[in-house]
């Protein structure tokens, strides 16, 4: 569902023609390596220039882009592909130019492209996309050869204007370009990310009947490249342009003035699939619900079904890409794409007097809010929506394997647009899972043999988000596959235990607890020192290695949502000994993250009950720090050993 433009692609031929330039120098690329001797590249100019402008009464935008890079290194050689994408919704692509300076002496050899592949754009997440791609590759690419690439493009949907972005994840000596329109067109623009040290020379002239827009940055650094953070558009400093009326034959023309327009707009693309009354539906939604006495348990089935039974197929195909395909075909296929899930679920859910609704959503890769920015660039996603206990609750057919109160992760957080009607809507913000929804408890109980061998049983139980990861992720697995790693759960302790499988129950119950139970053996894990037994019972040693690496760590942490880790582990001392020595209790608490160890003894057993707690969604650099200290706190925890000697 979004506008999707420099699109990378794999593998292309092309032709070059050869001639010689003489004004450029390479010795810039010795100044520039100096300056930047980590870089792989360097890009040396981003151009753009956009022009609207009328023809024949209507809106239209032309788009001009170009750039230009140097490359540093010989790993840059793998960024010699380039494409641009196309639509016949969105855009044509005008001209396009592309050629390579190679190093030559002194001087640079000129190497044309003059072979551009057209070829249908490939996405393995969607099934059909209607997008080309005009692709070539530069040839004999070494450390200081420079490309330039430039195109020029109709946009034919005033609605999708792109963001133009001022920092790239390579070094950028210029980011510039200008926006060209009438004064009878009503444009708008924020500029979004992290602006922290960015010079940026925005200006705006008004002449005659025209306005001209202008930007310009010069020397900015990379965008770090660091995993487990927010998608780039949460901190990669861009201008996004949107256009929220123009004036044509006199009369205005509202395009994204508001959030009211913006739904207005999106309801057109709805109003005739929602209005579909197809018995063919209605009797599905009867034969799925027959048995339920509940719209609770109602609402239960049909969801359930559209997840298990209507196949994830995505499409890009014109409006096929935003407007849902009609109950009655997605129920004959069993397949379809979000739009379509939805509602499928929505006109079942009607069948059955289940009222329920139509539901735009961007996923957490999309930062903006309703108030900052009432364009379709808030919304790459749809879901249905209802009402329980005086509640919203949403409903993502896509999420398979996730119950009715389980929260999909990608839209805890998120502002939704609910369609009620032809005129009304609710804005809704998706609740962020709750803490203690998404648990991960161990129940392990350990006993030591006469060969010092720890013998123990595991029972694992998981809830929440917690819970439809595990099922997602071991539902692909072979039976032998998944035997040996739900093994692998109990044997960090030691790479010489030992584990078999119980059994595994909740597996396909969405509304039920996962278990999974294991036996297993811990061999050459205790130490004896003079008739002393040393135990460390910290057998799982949860986020051990997550500390932060702060001096070099530059963007915040994202967490896919907040859950708990605990264990409560049990360990019968032997006969004829006693516990001479047991850890202090030992805890940590902030708002976002914590733990708490307790040890104690009952009769013949030690007791440990460990929980940590991680509470956030995004965790800001400014308690990094706070969360090392946590880390290290918990090491020197996990450190900590029972003390068992002879009684006599």
């Amino acid at each position: 569902m979004e506008y999707r433009l420099n699109n990378y692609i794999l593998a292309f031929f092309l032709l070059l023609s050869y001639s010689c330039v003489e004004a450029q120098s390479v010795d810039e690329y010795l100044e520039i390596k100096k300056v930047y001797p980590n870089a792989d590249m360097y890009y040396t100019n981003i151009e753009d220039h956009i022009k609207i402008f009328y023809d024949k009464e209507k809106v239209k935008i032309d788009h001009i882009s170009t750039r230009e890079d140097m490359y540093l290194t010989d790993q840059s050689k793998s960024r010699t592909e380039r494409s641009v994408s196309y639509s016949d919704l969105f855009n044509e692509i005008k001209s396009i130019e592309a050629y390579a300076l190679v190093p030559k002496g002194k001087r640079y050899s000129k190497l044309k492209v003059v072979d551009f592949i057209e070829s249908k754009s490939t996405n393995s997440s969607v099934f059909y996309d209607d997008q080309n791609t005009k692709s070539f590759k530069f040839e004999g690419i070494e450390p200081g050869a420079r490309t330039y690439f430039s195109y020029k493009e109709d946009i034919k949907d005033v609605k999708f204007l792109f963001p133009i972005y001022l920092k790239e994840y390579s070094p950028v000596k210029i980011t510039h370009g200008t926006l060209k329109y009438p004064n009878s067109v009503k444009l708008n623009y924020k500029v979004f990310g992290d602006t922290n040290g960015l010079s940026l020379h925005l200006t705006k002239k008004v002449t005659g009947s025209e306005t001209l827009l202008t930007w310009e940055v010069t020397n900015t650094a990379a965008i770090p490249f660091e995993g487990s953070t927010c998608n780039v558009k949460y901190y990669a400093p861009h201008i996004i342009f949107w256009i929220e009326e123009y004036v044509s034959q006199g009369k205005t023309i509202p395009v994204c003035t508001d959030i009211k327009q913006l739904y207005q707009t999106n309801y057109a693309l709805i109003k005739e699939v929602q209005a579909e009354n197809s018995p063919l539906v209605k009797q599905m939604a009867d034969s799925i619900v027959q048995g339920a006495k509940t719209d609770l348990e109602k609402l239960k089935k049909l969801y359930y079904f559209t997840q298990n039974h209507i196949k994830y197929i995505a499409f890009e195909d014109r409006m096929g890409g935003y407007v849902p395909r009609y109950a009655s075909d997605v129920i004959t296929k069993r397949f379809g794409d979000c739009k379509d899930k939805a509602n499928l679920l929505r006109s079942m859910l009607k069948s059955v007097n289940i009222p329920s609704y139509l539901t735009w959503i961007g996923t957490r890769d999309i930062p903006y809010s309703f108030q900052e920015l009432p364009t379709n660039s808030l919304f790459n996603h749809m879901i249905a929506a209802t009402r329980i206990d005086n509640q919203w609750v949403f409903l993502d057919g896509t999420a398979e394997d996730h119950g009715l109160q389980v929260i999909p992760s990608h839209i805890q957080g998120k502002e939704a647009l609910i369609s009620i009607s032809a005129d009304s809507f609710v804005v809704a913000k998706v609740p962020v899972a709750n803490l203690q929804d998404n648990f991960y408890k161990d129940q392990i109980r350990l006993s030591l043999d006469k060969e010092d061998v720890l013998k123990g049983s595991y029972e694992l139980s998981m809830g929440g988000n917690w819970k439809t990861r595990m099922v997602g992720y071991i539902a692909g697995l072979t039976e032998k596959d998944k035997e040996k790693e739900l093994q692998g759960l109990c044997q960090e302790g030691s790479n010489k235990s030992s584990a078999v499988l119980k059994g595994i129950k909740g597996l396909k119950e969405r509304d039920t607890t996962l278990h999974i139970g294991l036996d297993f053996t811990l061999p050459n894990y205790i130490r004896r020192v003079n008739k002393k037994i040393y135990v460390n019972m910290n057998y799982v040693k949860q986020l051990e290695s997550d500390d932060i690496d702060i001096p070099k760590r530059e963007l915040d942490v994202e967490n896919d949502f907040p859950y708990y880790f605990e264990t409560t582990l049990r360990l019968k001392i032997p006969d004829g000994y006693k516990c001479t020595y047991l850890p202090t209790v030992s805890n940590f608490k902030t708002n976002d993250f914590g733990y708490e160890f307790v040890y104690k003894q009952e009769k013949n057993e030690i007791i440990l009950v460990k929980r940590i707690d991680v509470n956030y969604q995004i965790l800001p650099k400014s308690k990094f720090q706070s969360w090392n200290t946590m880390i290290e706190s918990l090491k020197a925890n996990y450190k900590e050993s029972i003390v068992l000697e002879p009684i006599n």
